[in-house]
């Protein structure tokens, strides 16, 4: 066999494209092995092993053949070093990550809808999708260009292949039409002004925008940041650029929106617009306004008129629930008065921080709920969905003796409502009926819900002793408000608020831990194809799907439980947050409950806190359930009143101090008795809630600790001060602690030290690496602490 080394074939670069290796590595053995073929007229396998390896570690480079030294062992085959260097270039797959990249692909502007698909079934390659031309199908629904393609596909008629025969055949019409039109400019007459005239003003389409050509929501422009093929400037398309002389759009002097030379980036938000009309003074008016002083200037009147035409339509428009008739605009006559000719002082950002103006809505647009609707039609249906590819398969101990708990009979006037509730639940896939022998068996009851409906509850306790306890770190109120602090640099927060349906219900239960949620009711025995809630480990495992397979890597959010927060630094950052979490949903398969959503407001309810631009507060009902809280006939109900007023601590003054009678009543081996003194106690309890509001804290203020200790419990004030103004401040948060008996009978000393140990520690999250001050009102104790070489008590020292 004559093979000749010295024909010219490229090595292969690792430091090329790094991330791509994978694939980069396998193209390039399989244009060897028919560079191979090509020059022996062999097939690949008839080639001695020994001369493949040669000619590969000849040609693959000197890069590569280093990376074979360290893993080359004695006597190994070609397969052998192909397998080795294989596995060594091809990263572990990471499948969540690899559908999250094919989930955001969407159809570029010069994009053709083959070239798409094409790109998709790359970026699927790694997926393990089960339907594969299914999955594409969708995401060309959720990225392509054509909304009559989009909308074609969310009819459901057609299957992939057809689908995308259908976009071929509107990619060729519109390619034909813009061709028949490009050879047919349309023409329009327009009345000049009457004092200036305004050449070659182009037609005026509403709702069409100048840079791309088509109708979008407001800064959603597909041509924002493309280059344009013709001019090389960015943001616009070719089809709209000022050097097309056909293009019936875009104009000369007047435009509605900015520029072409203005980037879209200087100004990424605007309500609306003013058109400005080019001044072309003659040499002759310059010469007489220069030669009159200012006071004697008129100022210049501008007067723009609209071609006669038959008389104009009108409409029934409703305005807050009222029918006004009103004529459609336009362009009629307007006069427009400058004064002095001069730029405005306050534009509209300026006059909204001002308060001058208050945007209410925006006229000729839908809301925003109604706009997130049509994006995201998926998620804002009416029925539940459900997580795609994933499911909780609970860890269930089989030594422990199964339970077979006795039947609980339903009131003959609640079996309709049980009947539909598991009518439903068989509907939504969320219930199935248990078939053959059962060795667990739940009891279930039904239980009124806050809008009048009912939930079928199951009795989990005795399947709760069998199921092992997952954990998982869950997310707290003090994560969540030192995220809001980082972004809310300028207090113009932003706040959305998504509530998941049926949160657990929207994830599979592993078929082999289905039978441990068996129950029976007065319609049948059945058991829970999808996560239920009175499961042990369920908001373990819940909290842990929603983070790790869905709003992964997705900054400005946060989840407790069904409940999604999402927050931006303003109206943009929030808009860009909002939409990568409803995208990734959508993906999911998640759906949502629109009447318990909340999108882009100042100021929201969140887990008993309201979250607005500069503050945190408590919620009305939480002030109002501890401010209307009755005395307490038993031990249970003190612990669920100290368990509210622990809740609302943050916003209670020596909170310890005022629950200590309270917190008497609870220990063991104390008779149960109501005196004047704890009725004083729970009366202080509800004085002590503060209304106002607690501030976010903030990084560039001075911070002090303000700590105190009584004989029943430790305080703390933690407050920020205006380093511009001394007396602006502000309280961060309240912090309390009660004393043990044995802590009791410190000397006060030692607890007003220990205060000062219990606020660092409380406050540690926020205070630890920063510069702060302990303020307290026991001044020996700042002696002690500030003399190193005095020699103090040890409990103090600690």
């Amino acid at each position: 066999m004559d093979f000749n080394t010295s024909v010219s074939f490229p090595s292969f670069n690792p430091d090329l494209e790094p991330l791509n290796n994978g694939p980069r590595w396998k193209a390039y053995l399989k244009r060897f092995q028919y560079f191979l073929i090509s020059k022996t007229e062999l097939k690949v396998s008839e080639i001695d092993d020994e001369i493949k390896v040669g000619i590969l570690l000849h040609h693959v480079g000197e890069r590569v053949a280093l990376v074979y030294d360290t893993l080359a062992e004695k006597d190994d085959k070609y397969n052998d070093i192909v397998k080795k260097l294989t596995d060594y270039f091809e990263p572990q797959v990471n499948e969540p990550f690899e559908r999250y990249n094919f989930s955001e692909a969407k159809q570029h502007t010069d994009e053709s809808l083959d070239n798409y698909v094409s790109r998709l079934r790359g970026l699927a390659r790694n997926c393990n999708f089960l339907d594969l031309e299914k999955e594409i199908m969708n995401q060309v629904i959720r990225g392509c260009l054509s909304n009559e393609l989009r909308r074609q596909g969310l009819r459901g008629s057609l299957n992939p292949s057809e689908f995308l025969k259908f976009g071929r055949s509107i990619e060729i019409a519109n390619s034909q039409a813009r061709s028949i039109e490009d050879k047919n400019p349309r023409t329009e007459v327009v009345s000049s002004l009457k004092k200036k005239s305004l050449n070659n003003y182009g037609s005026n389409k509403d709702n069409v925008c100048t840079r791309c050509g088509y109708s979008h929501p407001l800064n959603k422009c597909p041509a924002f940041d493309k280059v344009c093929a013709k001019c090389q400037k960015k943001n616009h398309f070719a089809r709209m650029c000022e050097l097309n002389s056909n293009s019936s759009y875009r104009h000369d002097h007047g435009s509605r929106y900015n520029k072409p030379g203005r980037s879209l980036k200087q100004n990424p938000r605007r309500y609306g617009n003013v058109n400005k009309i080019e001044e072309q003074n003659s040499e002759i008016e310059e010469e007489i306004n220069n030669s009159v002083s200012k006071d004697d200037l008129i100022d210049s009147i501008f007067a723009i008129d609209s071609i006669e035409r038959e008389e104009l339509p009108k409409r029934d428009i409703f305005v807050t629930n009222t029918v006004v008739k009103m004529q459609i605009d336009t362009g009629a006559s307007i006069n427009v008065i400058v004064k002095g000719k001069e730029k405005c002082l306050l534009g509209y950002y300026a006059s909204k921080n001002l308060g001058i103006v208050n945007i209410i809505d925006t006229i000729g647009s839908n809301s925003y709920l109604n706009r997130l609707k049509s994006d995201f039609p998926n998620i804002f249906v009416n029925k539940l969905g459900c997580q795609k590819d994933y499911e909780i398969k609970l860890d269930i101990d089989e030594s422990v003796t199964p339970v077979f708990q006795k039947h609980r009979r339903i009131p003959f006037s609640m079996r309709a409502k049980l009947k539909q509730i598991i009518d439903q639940g068989i509907s939504d896939r969320v219930l199935e009926v248990a078939k053959g022998p059962t060795s667990w068996m739940l009891a279930a009851m039904l239980m009124p819900k806050k809008n009048g409906k009912h939930r079928l509850v199951v009795d989990a306790r005795p399947a709760n002793k069998a199921i092992k306890r997952t954990q998982h770190v869950l997310s707290t109120m003090d994560d969540l408000l030192n995220d809001i602090n980082h972004s809310n640099d300028n207090n113009s927060m932003v706040f959305s608020k998504i509530d998941l349906k049926d949160g657990y219900h929207q994830i599979k239960l592993a078929e082999d831990s289905r039978y441990i949620t068996t129950f029976s009711t007065d319609k049948g025995i059945f058991r829970y194809k999808r996560l239920n809630m009175g499961i042990c480990s369920a908001p373990e495992l819940y909290h842990h799907a929603i983070q790790t397979k869905v709003l992964y890597n997705l900054k400005n959010l946060k989840n407790i439980m069904d409940d999604i927060l999402v927050y931006g630094k303003d109206r943009l950052d929030h808009d860009e947050n909002l939409y990568s979490v409803l995208s990734r949903l959508e993906s999911s398969g998640m759906t949502v409950n629109s009447e318990k959503c909340y999108f882009g407001v100042d100021e929201v309810e969140f887990f008993g806190l309201t979250f607005s631009k500069k503050d945190v507060k408590l919620t009305d009902d939480k002030i109002k359930a501890l401010k209307n809280a009755k005395s307490p006939t038993s031990v249970g109900e003190v612990h669920s009143l100290l368990g509210l007023s622990t809740y609302c601590s943050r916003y209670i003054k020596d909170h310890s101090t005022v629950v200590e009678p309270l917190r008497r009543l609870i220990k063991k081996d104390v008779k149960w008795r109501w005196t004047q003194i704890e009725e004083k106690a729970l009366q202080k309890l509800k004085d002590s809630v503060i209304t106002d509001c607690l501030a976010y804290f903030n990084p560039n203020w001075k911070t002090e600790l303000i700590v105190d200790a009584s004989p029943v419990g430790l305080g703390c004030v933690l407050m920020q001060v205006n380093p511009m103004d001394s007396s602006d401040r502000k309280v961060i948060a309240f912090a309390s602690k009660s004393l043990n008996d044995v802590e009791k009978k410190y000397s006060q000393i030692e607890k007003e030290g220990y205060a000062a140990v219990f606020g660092c520690e409380k406050n540690h999250l926020i205070l630890y690496g920063r510069h702060f001050t302990i303020v307290t009102d026991n001044k020996s104790l700042e002696y002690i602490l500030n003399s190193p070489k005095l020699k103090t008590p040890a409990r103090i020292e600690r």
